[in-house]
């Protein structure tokens, strides 16, 4: 699968992974990698939406109201 990064509904990275998403009863991490982990963003963060199912590129910039 492809995991790809939208910013204001604009594509601006993607990865090609392959495996399963995990998925679990830990904290979803934003901007950090791990605790204490030292990757950290170093800006701020805001209006974060996270989706269960896999969106086309009309469908985020729609959820982006553009």
């Amino acid at each position: 699968y492809t995991q790809r990064l939208y910013i204001d509904g604009v594509q601006v990275d993607s990865a090609s992974r392959s495996g399963r998403i995990r998925s679990g009863s830990g904290y979803l991490r934003i901007g950090e990698e791990a605790p204490g982990g030292g990757d950290q963003f170093p800006g701020l963060i805001d209006r974060v939406r996270v989706f269960s199912d896999a969106m086309s590129s009309s469908e985020v910039q729609a959820a982006a109201g553009l």
